[in-house]
């Protein structure tokens, strides 16, 4: 199985905005894990992923509550681009859902994710 992706962008030549949704499917005792690249610049045709920003999700095996983290790392952080930065908030999921979706919002170099609505 893999992920439902979903990509709601602007046209980069007229705006800097895009909206990636994901939905991560969930089976019941298996854990499960998706990425996703962003502001990643091109080098030969192909996404320079050591200079992009990364936004993980793992969610855990689990048993009744199973537990999950989104998290992003900047390998080129501003101000300079010459630093690395990296947030994660881990969140709990109940067994009994089924999915769990991820918002990405990039506008210009500002990055947002949102797990499960929130």
């Amino acid at each position: 199985w893999s992920p439902a992706l979903r990509l709601q962008a602007s046209d980069m030549a007229v705006g800097a905005t895009s909206e990636i949704i994901l939905t991560l499917p969930l089976i019941a005792g298996v854990a499960a894990s998706v990425g996703v690249a962003v502001l990643s610049p091109l080098k030969a045709g192909a996404a320079d992923l050591d200079r992009s920003a990364i936004i993980w999700l793992n969610v855990s095996a689990g048993g009744d509550v199973r537990s999950a983290t989104l998290s992003l790392t900047n390998h080129h952080a501003p101000p300079d681009g010459q630093r690395s930065a990296s947030t994660s908030q881990k969140f709990r999921v109940n067994a009994r859902e089924r999915e769990v979706s991820l918002s990405i919002f990039v506008d210009r170099v500002v990055i947002e994710a949102f797990a499960m609505g929130g």
